[in-house]
């Protein structure tokens, strides 16, 4: 049994959508990219990102406060260590006001998971069950 073209289609754009929001999520806003996603009829999907994201709490009038040196440092090593929890981001470099070179690629199957969406504190997170195993994903942080 198969799945009929139409429903497939809806399973795409929803897997697409879902797949990018959960990848380039947080403040981060991207700029100056070029994202691919393959996604097959067995589920398989591969998506790249390659280009910049700009960090809102690091871009100058975006940021909050007047941080001094020390303080934007330490902002930028908090934007490596979230994105290196990530290991789909395979490199990310600091470009300097806010802006970072990435390249992220995942692969995955859309068909694996089954998973709900909870909002809470202002931050939207996926909650999913995969081959027995319970994980969560942020979506989206409001910040």
């Amino acid at each position: 049994m198969g799945f009929r073209h139409s429903h497939f289609g809806h399973w795409i754009k929803w897997a697409g959508a879902a797949v990018l929001i959960a990848t380039l999520t947080g403040c981060y806003l991207p700029t100056r990219f070029v994202a691919e996603i393959t996604i097959l009829r067995t589920g398989d999907y591969t998506l790249t990102y390659d280009g910049v994201l700009l960090s809102s709490n690091l871009v100058p009038g975006l940021m909050t406060g007047d941080p001094d040196q020390k303080e934007i440092d330490e902002r930028v090593e908090g934007v490596f260590a979230d994105l290196g929890r990530d290991s789909s981001y395979q490199t990310v470099e600091y470009l300097g006001n806010g802006a970072f070179q990435v390249f992220f690629e995942k692969s995955d199957n859309i068909f694996e998971r089954t998973g709900v969406i909870e909002a809470e504190n202002g931050a939207l997170t996926y909650i999913w069950v995969m081959r027995g195993m319970v994980e969560t994903e942020p979506l989206l942080i409001i910040g």
